[in-house]
């Protein structure tokens, strides 16, 4: 195992990690789900607006010091708009009727 920081996510910002891919990064939502790796995570409509956020902060952030963090958040958290949390709300929705659907064509 390396000590340095895994790469960037060329899509969103965020540290390119497993969990990144496997339960996160937009880019990779329709394999998630032809691969049947949906968690209920994305059924929830602010953990997509969270990643948003971070993805804002990360593009921006250059130290680490407590008072740009809380800066940057306030920043990040700020921009978030109606049509955002909107968009993200039909995601999740979206998310839970095709997962509905899978389930009831698997019982079936």
């Amino acid at each position: 195992m390396s000590k340095d920081e895994p790469p960037s996510c060329e899509t969103c910002g965020q540290r390119l990690t497993i969990k990144h891919i496997l339960t996160e990064c937009l880019i990779y939502e329709q394999e998630r789900l032809e691969l049947n790796l949906t968690e209920t995570l994305n059924y929830n409509p602010i953990e997509l607006i969270w990643a948003q956020v971070k993805s804002e902060m990360a593009k921006k952030i250059d130290t680490f010091k407590m008072v740009d963090v809380e800066r940057l958040t306030n920043e990040a958290l700020d921009s978030v708009s109606k049509s955002d949390w909107e968009k993200c709300v039909e995601h999740a929705e979206k998310i839970q009727d095709e997962d509905y659907e899978k389930e009831i064509l698997r019982d079936s």
